[in-house]
């Protein structure tokens, strides 16, 4: 296994036995983000995440939260345990510097998400824009998505102890699929990646995400300009205003034959 799992042993109970047996377990461990330019350097924000693809959560956490953009380079990064630096340009490391914003969340739960956010009025005045994009999805293809994406979870396969989040086409096709403790971090890791491989922005394509739907992930999916959310669970208040506000299709409790939409359901038939 990878650094994803750890071995355990536990006593495991089953019809009136008990037994001593190893069983995969999540790793979460912290990650320090640090942007680098010249000699200068500063901590972005520490996270509690599963390793791997760290660079990708990395570079996903400037782009989602506004500090890096589509015609921006990460030049290089450098990695060491729990640590990861990324050497980039002046006015990017300038934006990080004079970010009010890193004051509030200079560490981040995997799990609940960056507390404290700021409000639907603060995303306008940081320069998030409205969606634009005629996708629409039928139903079928829809209810696919969360097989389609556990079948790509294969970490959680030997643990049952982590989030994914996945890009899909409009045919229902996974283009990326992470996993991560934290189901924002999931987020990050795959629109990094989407970032690294120039396919940003991703108006023509739909994110599922495991778990509930917090206005974090709607706002990181905003940045990246997806225009239909899917999650396993419940959506927050919060996720469907800001989603109605900016045009974006949210629909939760995507389980088996059902569903439910939040927003804009002209997207859905």
């Amino acid at each position: 296994m990878t650094r994803s799992t750890a071995n355990q042993l536990i006593r495991h109970y089953r019809s009136g036995k008990w037994k001593e047996t190893n069983d995969f377990v999540t790793v979460e461990e912290p990650l320090e983000i640090v942007v680098a330019c010249g000699k200068k350097r500063k901590t972005v924000a520490i996270t509690m995440r599963t390793p791997g693809h760290d660079d990708e959560l990395a570079v996903g956490f400037l782009y989602t939260e506004g500090f890096l953009s589509i015609d921006e380079d990460v030049e290089d990064s450098q990695k060491e345990e729990n640590r990861i630096e990324l050497r980039v340009s002046e006015s990017v490391f300038d934006k990080v510097s004079t970010s009010e914003q890193l004051d509030r969340y200079s560490f981040v739960n995997a799990s609940c998400g960056l507390c404290g956010r700021t409000s639907i009025e603060s995303l306008r005045e940081r320069g998030f824009r409205r969606i634009q994009s005629d996708l629409t999805l039928p139903i079928k293809r829809l209810q696919g998505l969360p097989d389609a994406m556990k079948m790509a979870q294969k970490v959680f396969q030997h643990t049952g102890g982590l989030h994914a989040a996945g890009i899909f086409d409009k045919n229902g096709k996974a283009m990326i699929v992470r996993e991560d403790i934290g189901r924002h971090n999931a987020v990050d890791k795959a629109i990094g990646l989407a970032f690294d491989d120039e396919i940003l922005p991703l108006n023509d394509q739909v994110l599922m995400v495991s778990g509930r739907m917090s206005y974090e992930i709607v706002q990181k999916a905003l940045s990246a300009q997806i225009p239909i959310l899917a999650a396993v669970s419940a959506p927050s208040n919060l996720a469907i205003k800001t989603a109605h506000e900016f045009g974006m299709t949210v629909v939760g409790f995507l389980r088996g034959d059902s569903l439910n939409v939040y927003t804009h359901p002209e997207r859905i038939h």
